[in-house]
């Protein structure tokens, strides 16, 4: 899936992925390909489970609220990203702070 994404994606140099510490993203293949990619890899620390914490709660709230399921094109699934984001950063935070 990394190689598609990096392919299809074309990432601009300065790139960072971030991983918890599972296999899948430790393993040596898979860290091969970010580097030919000169793609950055940061792993969450070891035995800390809160190290990602923040991330994961900004996900979750993400996932929740655009209840994402499944989009036909890479297309609309920007676009209601992009609108989500603009909202969240403007007028949510706002509207929170308010109450």
């Amino acid at each position: 899936m990394i190689r598609i994404a990096i392919a299809n994606r074309t990432p601009r140099k300065v790139l960072i992925h971030h991983s918890d510490r599972g296999g899948q993203y430790a393993g040596k293949n898979y860290r091969s390909v970010l580097r030919r990619a000169c793609i950055k890899q940061s792993m969450s620390l070891a035995n800390n489970c809160y190290d990602n914490a923040s991330m994961e709660s900004r996900f979750g709230t993400l996932t929740n609220e655009l209840e994402i399921d499944e989009y036909k094109t890479m297309r609309s699934a920007t676009k209601d990203l992009s609108e989500y984001v603009g909202y969240y950063s403007a007028e949510r935070k706002n509207r929170r702070s308010t109450i």
